[in-house]
């Protein structure tokens, strides 16, 4: 089960995908209702995960592949998001989409803010085609803000990066950081 502020899906019997809520985006699939009740998204089966975000749906298949749909994507039906490498876990965020790999290493593709020190938000092109990585390994559990993100690490580091507004990175200021920054004195087993 995922949801967003306007938008749900769940995995349903036979490992498909149903979604309900707002389809303003296209979020909910290829239907042109505004409201729809639960719908099964054609095309998607084999479904292990969902992840919503604010712009975009997505769905990590068994075989590792990631599919979205949505405005970043620009299509309401899934595409294969072929940037990514085959996943493990799946995230969504404010037109982001992360995921930890068969590595333990996290790859992520959509908005700008992931990949520099630039915190204004930017398209990296259809359909999320630029990917940001990092040497961050043995990577257990990871959570998208609208413009950063937060990972922990098998020893219970706690590693973030993006816009650091606010201090909400845990690093000592409030820069930006396009590399992963420890969050000193922190350690965690999952982290939402």
């Amino acid at each position: 089960l995922s949801v967003s502020w306007d938008h749900a899906r769940a995995i349903v019997s036979g490992d498909r995908v149903a979604c309900w809520g707002a389809n303003s985006a296209g979020l909910v699939g290829d239907t042109a209702a505004l409201y729809p009740p639960p719908t099964l998204v054609s095309g998607l089966a084999d479904v292990v995960e969902v992840a919503t975000g604010q712009l975009l749906s997505c769905a990590l298949a068994r075989d590792g592949s990631v599919w979205c749909w949505g405005d970043p994507i620009g299509s309401r039906a899934p595409i294969r998001v072929s940037s990514l490498p085959p996943a493990v876990r799946l995230f969504a965020g404010s037109g982001t989409v992360c995921v930890i790999g068969n590595d333990a290493r996290v790859a992520c593709t959509g908005m700008a803010f992931l990949q520099g020190d630039t915190c204004a938000p930017q398209p990296a092109g259809p359909p999320l085609g630029a990917l940001y990585t990092s040497d961050l390994d043995q990577v257990v559990d990871l959570a998208l803000g609208q413009r950063n993100a937060c990972a922990v690490r098998a020893d219970g580091s706690v590693w973030c990066w993006g816009c650091g507004e606010s201090g909400v990175l845990g690093a000592v200021g409030a820069g930006n950081h396009a590399q992963p920054v420890t969050v000193a004195g922190l350690t965690a087993t999952r982290i939402a």
